[in-house]
């Protein structure tokens, strides 16, 4: 056989490491530039900074008379490197998160650092519940004066840490807003609050399950002994205007009106807006179901920008992941009255009776939520909030309660729960039986 000469060409060492020296070259000052990067990241997590700033007590004095506004007094230790003349901001922390708006500016003056009193009077209404202290120093918004002094100090407060932020989580430490009268009447209007927003849904709900029942009987938006297309399509864009504006209500209104009830109901008002998504959708359910059996075509109403009324309508939301049956609506509305409406003790042992208010009739089937099976045939739905919390989270500490839970769907055919959703109006009616329809 004859010898065939490699393909490649055989270089001498001491030529390759000349030709690597050559390639690497241009990428020296990269890897020295990551080096001392590496090395400026370990001085940094040298430095640090102590509290300069540390809450001793403090002492709400609410809105009356004298100031028409809710007052903080609180007693504060000052760090002597702070120098005089240096402005920290002090925030309230409330679920982990600063309220926005509210701030108060401490002012460093005299020698005195210990058991300085601040007096706080806030901008906003707080509701009642208790909050953490958030303490910022920013360099850049002192005075020249004041920066010259701190420059004197860069050990205890390193130019590089700027700007110097943290809040006081001590244990004890809280700063509690309310008296206990107020905290009780806070309760009560939080109560009020969400069962008039539950009986708004209610009645809507009933209303529209009337006017489709009297369609399918022909007692309604009929003509000449047939179904009226216009009517009833004029009839679905005035319901879907006055859901709307329920919905807009819980989602807007409530949130820019009562913001100190929000703060201690934030986990009842997300299951308020999932109770008025699953009302519109029950309700889109049973107008397909209604449209099928007539042979009506769909309706689903555009809104038209230059109508006013249809405002509202652009707030009308059918838009709730799972199947809605009667068990779900009546479940959510327990859980959301577990929330914020506390039952008083049951002496009279008939906690499991039916109670007014509740949507009674047959079921549509649908997909039970992940992580939740359905009840067996004939068995009562499990209360609300009985499922583990929605994604898995533990509720914020504030009085929130326990998350929404089981709002999925039972089998079709399962009766009515007996839980203890308590709204004031019976609607007296029910879902109008027939074969289950599509809600999605």
């Amino acid at each position: 056989m004859s010898s065939r000469s490699s393909p490649f060409v055989t270089v001498p060492f001491p030529a390759t490491r000349f030709l690597a020296v050559l390639l690497l070259a241009p990428l020296a000052p990269m890897v020295a530039a990551a080096a001392n990067g590496l090395a400026a990241q370990d001085e940094d997590t040298s430095e640090s900074y102590e509290r300069f700033v540390d809450l001793v007590g403090s002492k709400y004095v609410p809105a009356g008379p004298e100031s028409p506004r809710q007052t903080l007094r609180l007693q504060l230790n000052l760090s002597p490197d702070l120098p005089e003349g240096a402005k920290v901001v002090l925030e309230l922390v409330h679920n982990g998160l600063p309220i926005t708006g509210l701030k108060s500016e401490l002012v460093v003056t005299g020698r005195q650092r210990l058991g300085v009193e601040h007096e706080w009077s806030l901008s906003q209404t707080l509701g009642c519940d208790d909050y953490r202290l958030q303490v910022t120093l920013d360099l850049n918004e002192q005075s020249e004066k004041v920066r010259r002094a701190f420059a004197a100090t860069t050990k205890a407060f390193p130019p590089r840490l700027n700007p110097f932020t943290y809040p006081i989580f001590d244990p004890g430490k809280e700063i509690p807003i309310g008296t206990p009268e107020e905290r009780t009447a806070q309760a009560e209007r939080a109560c009020k609050l969400y069962e008039a927003y539950i009986n708004e849904l209610l009645d809507n709900f009933n209303e529209f399950n009337d006017a489709v029942k009297q369609l399918r009987a022909g007692e309604k938006l009929h003509k000449a002994g047939k179904p009226d297309p216009a009517a009833y399509g004029v009839y679905i864009r005035e319901w879907r205007r006055k859901q709307g504006a329920t919905q807009r209500g819980i989602r807007q209104d409530l949130i820019e009106k009562h913001a100190a009830i929000l703060v201690k109901t934030r986990t009842a008002h997300v299951n308020l807006i999932d109770l008025s998504a699953m009302v519109s959708k029950r309700a889109l359910g049973l107008q397909k179901e209604a449209e099928k059996e007539l042979g009506l075509a769909h309706v689903n109403p555009v809104p038209d920008p230059k109508e006013k009324k249809d405002a509202d309508l652009v707030h009308w939301s059918a838009s709730y992941r799972y199947a809605v049956t009667n068990e779900a609506l009546n479940r959510s509305m327990d859980t959301i009255y577990r929330l914020v409406c506390p039952p008083a003790p049951d002496t009279d042992g008939d906690a499991g009776a039916p109670a007014s208010g509740t949507v009674t009739g047959e079921t549509e089937s649908g997909t039970e939520p992940p992580g939740k099976d359905p009840p067996k045939g004939g068995d009562a739905p499990p209360k609300g909030g009985d499922a583990p919390p929605k994604g898995g989270d533990a509720p914020p500490k504030g009085g929130n309660g326990p998350p929404k839970g089981g709002d999925g769907p039972p089998k079709s055919g399962d009766g009515p729960p007996k839980g203890n959703a308590q709204p004031k109006k019976d609607p007296g009616v029910g879902i109008s039986p027939g074969s289950p329809g599509d809600s999605r």
